[in-house]
This record gives structure tokens, sequence and C-alpha cells, in this order.
């Protein structure tokens, strides 16, 4: 299983890449699916479950505006309880 944090362009995707990045996240940045992304500009950055809390934890000290955080299982989206 997998999570997605949605964010609203390649910019803030890319800066929250470098932050994950510099703390051990493992990631990859993709487009959404259109039910997702609330908009055709979306991305979002794939981690790793286990890694949900210290991304949120990260997260809380940003001022880039999350769309979305999201637990992937089996195939199907689901809010995260953070």
């Amino acid at each position: 299983m997998g999570c997605l944090i949605v964010v609203g362009s390649i910019t803030y995707a890319q800066r929250l890449a470098r932050l994950f990045s510099s703390h051990g996240i493992a990631l990859s940045v993709i487009k959404p699916p259109v039910s997702l992304g609330h908009g055709s500009c979306s991305y979002a950055l794939r981690i790793k479950e286990a890694d949900l809390q210290k991304a949120a934890a990260l997260l809380s000290g940003i001022s880039i505006k999350i769309k979305g955080i999201y637990v992937v299982e089996n195939g199907k989206y689901r809010e995260a309880e953070i």
C-alpha cells in the first residue's frame, strides 16, 4: 500500500519532494487520478504508508496548501486519517 499527497502544482510537488527526500522519505512525483486532482495542474507525491506520519509532521511546518492525502488500497483511494 502507498499514499498520495496531492498538491496544486508541479512547483509545490518539487518543493515537497526536496523536503521529504532530505528527511529520508522515498517518493515519486506523479499526476494524480482526475478524481483526486481537483484540477489539471495538480501533482501528487507517492510515498510508503509507513512514512505517512513522518511526512505529516513535516507538512505541519510549511505553507504549501495540500489538496488531499489519500491511502491506496487495492486500487481504491480513501482519505488518510492522520
